[in-house]
């Protein structure tokens, strides 16, 4: 069995829609964060979860 590793995306979007979209297509694939403004993705950011994947509107 190969060993799985965890790989965390945070999407920046300031459209809820978007947010949505994008969790619903990878979050089986990915641990998806989301937050809907820059000041959300630095607390995020902040917190002790590692993320390796940013990706911004």
């Amino acid at each position: 069995m190969s060993e799985r590793h965890e790989i965390n995306v945070l999407f920046v979007d300031d459209e809820i829609k978007n947010l949505e979209s994008f969790k619903a297509a990878f979050r089986r694939d990915f641990t998806v964060l989301t937050a809907l403004s820059a000041h959300d993705a630095e607390n995020i950011l902040e917190s002790n979860k590692e993320i390796q994947v940013i990706v911004s509107d």
